[in-house]
């Protein structure tokens, strides 16, 4: 499934067909929902409709759109909607996921908002190369996702020592 944006751009949104998933909010029709609440309350119009929920409102004063925060890898054009990720789950480039705002209308199309500039900054020296010590895990660059610090890599395991001295227990 794809979704269209304010500039004809085509985004593939075929993660959110999964009924259970949390992104299921984006193509859920609201005719399938058989509850109705009624509420003035702003911030739980956007809860609730977000649910999938029917949403009744006194005097008619009721939100007509969602906004929502998605991540969008510029490598690869991947979608996640775990906003605290740092690297793509597709591709696994750091640095690449941007945030994205999503709008979904009143009659459930999903708009993706512009595409953002990518600026070169940064790109004209190489990585510097790890260094050690005490401050060795906030220095060095994590690259990947499954990549370790440093000092976890490789556990010093510690001698043990034999309580039992010369077949004398304390117990």
């Amino acid at each position: 499934m794809e979704i269209s944006s304010k500039n004809n751009e085509i985004v593939d949104v075929s993660y959110v067909d999964d009924e259970c998933s949390e992104q299921s909010w984006m193509l859920r029709s609201l005719s399938e929902s058989t509850v109705a609440c009624i509420t003035g309350d702003y911030a739980m119009q956007n809860v609730i409709l977000q649910m999938g929920l029917r949403l009744l409102a006194p005097g008619g004063m009721q939100i007509r759109q969602l906004h929502r925060w998605i991540l969008k890898c510029h490598a690869c054009y991947t979608i996640t909607a775990e906003i605290g990720r740092i690297f793509c789950p597709k591709c696994g480039n750091g640095g690449t996921l941007r945030k994205v705002a999503v709008t979904v209308g009143e009659n459930g199309i999903v708009l993706a908002s512009r595409r953002p500039r990518i600026t070169l900054r940064g790109t004209k020296f190489s990585l510097p190369m790890p260094q050690g010590g005490r401050d060795a895990i906030t220095k060095n660059l994590i690259l990947r996702e499954d990549q370790l610090p440093q000092k976890y890599l490789y556990p010093r395991n510690k001698k043990k020592v034999n309580k039992e001295v010369s077949g004398f227990s304390l117990f």
